[in-house]
């Protein structure tokens, strides 16, 4: 929707509030998701960061709607974002590795918000950086498009078919070893992102542009429809999974 593009440009637009804006949201998540679970241990708060991602994932999204207005901007900064995010990746890991328990209350809780300000704008400046450098290195048609289309619909289902060949798996002693495993999985893994790429409206659900006269995402609040049903049920399995 023409607001949507209108509202992301505005909020996102400029090489610094591409930046700050978005790290800064994932500073805070990372740093409340730290001391969340030291202030208040329950088992909903658990250690997996489903939040942030949560948050890149609703980022890149925006990014995505409104690509023609950031992406000359990220193509100019791309080795800026690129190598402060490996730095400031690098500072948190040094930081992350100072023993806590050996500082008291103010120290271990400056220490912790400087680790999430670290991660999160590390994380996000690499992101961003790595994506618009290799947009800029890999832009020839053919297995380089092909190999880009696949990238994302092959994050989002490596995990649940490696879980469930694993789960099967190391009960056989010859299934379980580290290369049977590596090609068994990779082949059928790599197999179904290229059918993906290949499904014409069900690319919509891996974050691929659907053809044009595609049904989806519809005209129905504005196209907003599978994305809010898409969300709805990602919170409600989170919801179940962290407190059933």
């Amino acid at each position: 929707p023409e607001e949507f593009v209108s509202a992301v440009t505005w909020f996102l637009g400029g090489p610094v509030k591409l930046a700050i804006v978005p790290g800064l949201l994932i500073s805070i998540m990372e740093t409340a998701r730290t001391l969340g679970i030291w202030l208040i241990p329950v088992k909903f708060l658990g250690t997996f960061p489903f939040l942030t991602y949560l948050a890149i994932y609703i980022m890149g999204y925006a990014m995505g709607a409104a690509d023609k207005f950031i992406e000359p901007i990220t193509k100019r900064w791309s080795w800026l974002y690129f190598l402060t995010g490996i730095g400031l990746c690098v500072g948190y890991g040094a930081v992350d590795s100072i023993p806590y328990d050996l500082n008291g209350p103010a120290v271990k809780a400056l220490l912790t918000v400087t680790c999430g300000l670290l991660r999160g704008f590390g994380m996000w400046l690499l992101l961003i950086g790595l994506i618009a450098v290799m947009r800029g290195k890999f832009t020839a048609k053919g297995w380089h498009r092909t190999f880009r289309e696949m990238a994302m619909p092959f994050y989002l289902i490596h995990q649940q078919l490696l879980v469930a060949f694993a789960s099967g798996a190391l009960w056989v002693p010859y299934l379980r070893t580290f290369p049977v495993m590596l090609i068994v999985t990779t082949i059928p893994i790599v197999t179904i992102a290229f059918l993906i790429t290949r499904s014409g409206p069900v690319r919509y659900f891996f974050g691929l542009p659907p053809p044009n006269g595609s049904c989806l995402p519809g005209k129905m609040l504005r196209g907003f429809l599978p994305v809010l049903v898409l969300t709805g049920l990602v919170l409600l399995h989170i919801l179940l999974a962290n407190l059933l």
